[in-house]
Order: structure tokens, then C-alpha cells, then sequence
């Protein structure tokens, strides 16, 4: 069975928002199947690149479940993105998913992100 988790980015999107600051617990084992993104007002200049990652306490550094290359964009002057390419597939129990802001547009830098993590349960 598929689970979704979701975060929200309110206003208009910067790469200081904290946004990792909100973690999403995982009760139980599960696979990654793939990161959404949607964004109300489109970024302009540049892509909109996220970067979700995997903490084993509430409170500890990150693992990004991505390679740089794969992280999920939504590209410049469009509103959706997504990425289902992993460094990290499995979701372990007890751990947390947060995200962060690794690039936004430069002309507009975008607002009102949906980060969607779509997993299916072992």
C-alpha cells in the first residue's frame, strides 16, 4: 500500500525559509517511490531544486535520500516537478524526512510549494 506525506512552503519560496526545520515522522519500514512537487506561483531565472532528507533522531544532520543530480526540480516557468531516482530508497522506522531549499529562481523566485513523498510500506 501506498502512504503520502507532505510538507508546505507558504509565500514566496528562499533558501533560508528553515524549511528542514519541519520533520515528518516514519512509524514503520517503507519503500521510497517517489517525491512530487507543485508550486503555485513559478519560479522564473532558474529551477526550483528540493532536497529531502533522512534523520535518524528529530534532532541530528541529515542523509539526502538523493545524488545531487537527482534532486527533484520543478523547472523554470512550469509549476510540477518530480524525481523517483534515489541514493537512498528505504524509509527506516523511528527516523524523520524533512527538506530544504537548495535553489529557487532568480527573476521570481517562486512560491506556495506541495512537497509530496509517496512510499509503500513494506
Amino acid at each position: 500500500r501506498d502512504k503520502i506525506f507532505g510538507f508546505f512552503a507558504a509565500g514566496t519560496l528562499s533558501t533560508s525559509m528553515f524549511a528542514e526545520a519541519t520533520r515528518l515522522y516514519i512509524p514503520f519500514n517503507m519503500e521510497l517511490r517517489d517525491v512530487r512537487l507543485a508550486v503555485q506561483d513559478t519560479a522564473l531565472g532558474q529551477a526550483i531544486i528540493v532536497d529531502v532528507n533522512q534523520y535518524g533522531r528529530p534532532i541530528a544532520a541529515g542523509t539526502s535520500l538523493f545524488v545531487s543530480a537527482d534532486r527533484p526540480q520543478i523547472n523554470a516557468g512550469t509549476d510540477t516537478g518530480n524525481s523517483s531516482t534515489f541514493a537512498i530508497s528505504t524509509l527506516y522506522s523511528g527516523s524523520y524526512l524533512g527538506f530544504d531549499l537548495d535553489q529557487i529562481g532568480t527573476t521570481s523566485t517562486g512560491g506556495n510549494l506541495t512537497v509530496t513523498i509517496i512510499a509503500r510500506s513494506s
